[in-house]
């Protein structure tokens, strides 16, 4: 198998806005949060990008039902408030 040398973009200042924002407030954020509040789509990108700079964000599934029955679920993503880049 060969090795893929797949280059990954650091942090955009968007990215960083999250970050800090996260650590600042001790918040979660998941994605209607992140387009209401900073205005991007791209939280699961933004969360892949930290993490590939060695930024540690919690993720937790929150599951829940629908009227009519069905299983959704959604991420909320934080970062507790003694984490620093790793």
């Amino acid at each position: 198998m060969s090795e893929r040398n797949i280059a990954v973009k650091p942090p955009t200042s968007t990215d960083m806005k999250i970050y800090n924002w996260m650590l600042e407030t001790g918040q979660s954020i998941n994605q209607l949060d992140a387009i209401t509040l900073m205005k991007t789509t791209g939280l699961k990108d933004t969360v892949y990008r930290l993490r590939m700079a060695g930024y540690f964000v919690k993720s937790e599934t929150v599951y829940y039902k629908t009227e009519d029955g069905r299983t959704k679920h959604y991420v909320n993503y934080s970062v507790p408030k003694e984490a620093a880049k790793l």
